[in-house]
């Protein structure tokens, strides 16, 4: 870009800045993504043919007056309240971050396969908005996300999510009956969410995303994007592993009994089925079998007040605390 071209677009910004109130930093974020906006308007008219400084020209023609678009700005960007109040921000949305990472983690122990998947969404998407609304230095489309009625509503539902119970799901396996050659296994999980729930997951997760879009800065969109989708895969990808060791051992143990029913014609017991039974992968399972069905305990290791439980006489998996 020549010279002059470089003097035009410097005086527009400096100019803006100059009419844009506030604390100096907030100035400086508006004033790098309005000339973001404008390389990008430049680039976009070359594209179409047009010189240099007919581009300049139409991309600054399009920013309008730097004073109205200052005023305008000044309308729709909310104050921040000095660096005091900032600071405040700050402290109050990171322990918000750092309690819904506890609260994911909680969830995810007290559910079991999608039920679990299903709890660390919503519980995200119930403080997400929350702790964008406290974080500064966000650049939004509008101001009216700031009101009392988003904040609050979103502020109520992290608490109603906060102090609420517990999930589980049932995953249907067929047992081993004598004189099968062969039993396969069938997981159909049963989804117990109540209608209240849905309607506010939905809720939350609709306010999470119109936030999400109306983030001005694409760099800042992305960010916060890239730390939700790293803070779910940080609690998720744990319990995916420790359920699936589960899986193995459950899919052993039952592998295991429909070959001694296949030879004897009746079930192994208790003893005889921790005696010589297989292998299994994960540490401290404990093993029961009555006549005609079986079952695993197994306290989770990443957290040890929750228990993983499978019962193949009623055909489900549970979480007990």
């Amino acid at each position: 870009m020549n010279e002059t071209s470089h003097q035009r677009i410097d005086g527009f910004l400096s100019r803006l800045e100059g009419a844009l109130t506030g604390p100096a930093s907030r100035s400086r974020d508006i004033v790098n993504e309005v000339k973001a906006d404008l390389d990008d308007h430049i680039e976009r008219f070359r594209a179409n043919g047009l010189s240099e400084d007919e581009a300049v020209d139409r991309a600054l023609e399009e920013m309008g007056n730097p004073y109205e678009l200052a005023h305008q700005v000044g309308r729709e960007v909310p104050p921040f309240g000095g660096e005091w109040l900032t600071v405040i921000r700050y402290l109050a949305a990171g322990g918000l971050a750092i309690w819904l990472l506890v609260l994911m983690w909680t969830f995810r122990a007290w559910s079991y396969g999608t039920d679990g998947v299903r709890a660390v969404f919503c519980v995200v998407c119930l403080h997400a908005p929350v702790i964008l609304l406290l974080w500064p230095r966000i650049i939004w489309r509008r101001n009216w996300l700031f009101g009392v009625i988003p904040a609050g509503a979103a502020f109520l539902a992290a608490l109603v999510l906060g102090a609420g119970g517990t999930t589980h799901s049932s995953e249907p396996v067929p047992l081993p009956q004598p004189g099968d050659p062969a039993v396969e296994l069938a997981s159909t999980p049963e989804s117990g969410l109540p209608l209240a729930g849905i309607i506010l997951f939905t809720t939350a997760a609709i306010l999470t995303a119109v936030l999400l879009l109306a983030i001005q800065q694409r760099v800042q969109r992305r960010r916060v994007f890239l730390l939700l989708v790293g803070g779910i895969l940080l609690v998720e990808i744990p319990f995916e592993i420790e359920e699936f060791l589960f899986r193995k051992d459950r899919e052993l143990v039952r592998e295991h009994i429909a070959g001694v029913v296949d030879r004897t014609g009746s079930f192994p017991n208790t003893d005889e089925l921790r005696n010589d039974g297989p292998e299994l992968h994960a540490k401290g399972v404990s093993v029961y079998s009555t006549e005609d069905d079986f079952s695993l305990f197994w306290n989770r290791p990443l957290s040890s007040g929750f228990a993983i439980c499978f019962s193949a006489k009623d055909n489900r998996v549970w979480i007990q605390d």
